[in-house]
């Protein structure tokens, strides 16, 4: 869209310059949500700023499986956000940051227990 001329404000917070940085990471909507789904799992690699939060995350020594789940809320929390931002720039019905964590927790879930390989006893 800047490409373009047009410049859009963040549609989750109302900054006025929405750039990738800002909507995925900066905003306080999507921080707040990647701060509830992933705190714990990135713990001091948590930061609002892109390229700091990618260079973290790919010299991060995780295990194997903590590795495909950082990946997992990665995309995942991602496309949410940009799902939610376009919600809201045509006028559907907006989620909360709270409800969108809740979103992300269940997908999240259910991915992982399709991916399970062993029979549960």
């Amino acid at each position: 869209m800047r490409s373009w001329g047009v410049q859009q404000h963040c549609t989750l917070c109302g900054e006025i310059d929405e750039t990738r940085e800002h909507l995925f990471f900066a905003c306080p909507f999507s921080y707040t949500m990647w701060d509830n789904v992933a705190g714990r799992l990135l713990g001091q690699r948590m930061n609002p700023d892109w390229s700091n939060t990618l260079l973290s995350i790919q010299h991060a020594r995780f295990s194997p499986m903590d590795l495909v789940l950082v990946r997992m809320v990665f995309s995942m929390t991602i496309y949410i956000v940009w799902k939610e931002c376009n919600r809201r720039r045509h006028q559907k019905p907006w989620s909360t940051a709270a409800q969108v964590t809740r979103i992300i927790d269940k997908t999240m879930c259910n991915r992982m227990t399709s991916l399970r390989t062993e029979p549960q006893v």
